[in-house]
C-alpha cells in the first residue's frame, strides 16, 4: 500500500500507466485510506513530549 500511495503522491499520471501493468488499488481507495491517516505536526510531537522544565525553557 505504501508504495502505491507514493507512486500516486509522485504523478497520478504515471500510477495510472503502472496501474495497467501492477496490480495497484483504485486512486478512489488511495484516497479515502489517506482521509483516515491524521498528521501531527513534528513541532506539536515535540512540545507534547516534552517535560515540564524544557517547556518552561523555551517560553
Amino acid at each position: 500500500m505504501v508504495l502505491a500511495l507514493t507512486i500516486y503522491f509522485y504523478g497520478p499520471r504515471a500510477y495510472t500507466f503502472l496501474k495497467t501493468i501492477l496490480q495497484l488499488p483504485s486512486p478512489r481507495t488511495l484516497r479515502r485510506i489517506t482521509k483516515r491517516i491524521q498528521v501531527v505536526p513534528a513541532m506539536d510531537y515535540k512540545i507534547n513530549n516534552l517535560k515540564n522544565d524544557a517547556k518552561e525553557c523555551i517560553l
